[in-house]
């Protein structure tokens, strides 16, 4: 009962979230499920076209360093751009990049495709969050923060599924083997279709309006030098996450499958399982930063799940390893809402895309750049260590990243400077 009333309270939330952020939300929503296959099949898919963990790593890198670009030049010239333009621009040219990457099989092709992808991605990326901020009122962004997060997951589930099924249903259809080519094909390419569903309600986004007057007359003025140290740090702090995460999420369909032997419509299914725990458990969000604060939540969320992470990478079977997964999985899903949140209360509002495009957690420059590295290093590091090796070794990052993190950020948590409904 006290699930189903969190439930029926987010329910409330968001009926009472402004038109605009309920768009932003229905376009979340439907771009979701279109990448997901993207993020259980493509990987197989390449395997299937006679490519190795290297070049899988090089094309993370090369999304990683397309990603690059756009954040810096959002970086700096994001806060004199409409978010609403970047957000409709961005999925459109996302769209148009995934449905390259479906079809074409060659080297230059895939790299091409793959950058395409890479630089239009962090263009509605960044701006999605500012958007959403422009949209609300603060008091209730940590339960807007916390659908979003919640919206992602749920919409995942779906995508995720879908996309084990696809394959065999193709199969059932042309006669074809569902590990082979044509069936992967076919599932990367429904998604690009759900993906662009996302544009149908962009039109009707109307201009962000300023924020109000009261909300940041409530705030006392920080400093630019002050402002410029925070942004730092956020920036610091998602390189060294971003670096384990990037070692791992980009293999980690490989590693079900070529390490412990799991099939296409299996993966689909544990990554969708996933989704729901994380969907799940977002819905503490909002109690865990009323009691602990946004700062002393992402920390303790993210010291919790390394002895999971190391679970994951030790597990002799498929069957052991997805209770790991899960648990992993729903912690740092988690942090995100409380992260976003507190980053949006403490920058000040002509400087939020700018520390999005830094530091921002999937498209910002700190992210990319270390997923760059990341990816190209450990499609290398797997063939000669294997994977359990590489998946330990990216614990140290984790753990030195969430502790510059609260010691960065402690101080403002205590001072009152985030917001708790």
């Amino acid at each position: 009962m006290h699930i189903l009333g969190r439930i029926s309270g987010y329910v409330q939330d968001v009926t009472g979230f402004s038109r605009p952020a309920k768009l932003v939300l229905l376009s979340c929503l439907l771009i979701s499920p279109g990448y997901a296959p993207f993020v259980v099949l493509f990987n197989l898919y390449l395997k299937c076209l006679g490519y190795g963990e290297d070049f899988i790593g090089d094309l993370t890198s090369v999304t990683a360093l397309a990603t690059l670009l756009t954040a810096l030049v959002m970086g700096l010239l994001g806060d004199r751009v409409s978010r609403r333009w970047l957000f409709r621009i961005g999925v459109a040219m996302s769209g148009s990049g995934l449905a390259a990457r479906s079809l074409l099989t060659s080297r230059a092709g895939l790299l091409a495709s793959t950058a395409v992808a890479g630089i239009s991605f962090p263009l509605w990326h960044i701006a999605y969050v500012p958007l959403l901020s422009a949209y609300s009122r603060e008091e209730e962004r940590t339960h807007l923060f916390s659908v979003v997060a919640a919206t992602w997951l749920v919409t995942g589930v779906l995508g995720s599924a879908l996309a084990g099924v696809l394959p065999g249903f193709y199969a059932a259809l042309a006669g074809v083997q569902p590990d082979g080519i044509p069936a992967y094909r076919f599932a990367l390419l429904v998604g690009t279709g759900f993906y662009g569903l996302g544009l149908l309600p962009l039109p009707f986004l109307p201009g962000e309006k300023k924020q109000q007057q009261d909300e940041s007359a409530e705030r006392p003025t920080t400093p630019s030098r002050v402002v410029s140290g925070q942004i730092a740090a956020f920036t610091a702090v998602t390189a060294l996450l971003a670096f384990g995460e990037g070692m791992i999420l980009p293999f980690l369909n490989l590693f079900f499958k070529e390490q412990l032997g799991a099939e296409a419509s299996t993966i689909g299914l544990t990554f969708a399982g996933a989704k729901m725990i994380a969907f799940a458990a977002t819905f503490l969000v909002p109690a865990l930063t009323q009691r602990w604060g946004q700062v002393r939540t992402a920390t303790s969320l993210r010291l919790a799940f390394l002895p999971f992470l190391a679970g994951l990478a030790l597990a002799p079977s498929f069957g052991l390893a997805v209770p790991f997964y899960y648990a992993w999985s729903a912690l740092w899903n988690m942090t995100i809402p409380a992260v976003r949140t507190f980053q949006m209360a403490l920058i000040p509002e002509k400087r939020r895309v700018r520390v999005t495009s830094l530091a921002g957690q999937g498209s910002g420059v700190a992210q990319s750049l270390a997923g760059a590295v990341a990816g190209a290093l450990a499609g290398r590091l797997i063939l000669r260590l294997g994977y359990p090796t590489v998946y330990l070794l990216t614990i140290p990052f984790f753990l030195v990243g969430t502790l510059v993190y609260y010691v960065a950020f402690r101080r403002y948590e205590r001072k009152g400077m985030t917001t708790a409904r």
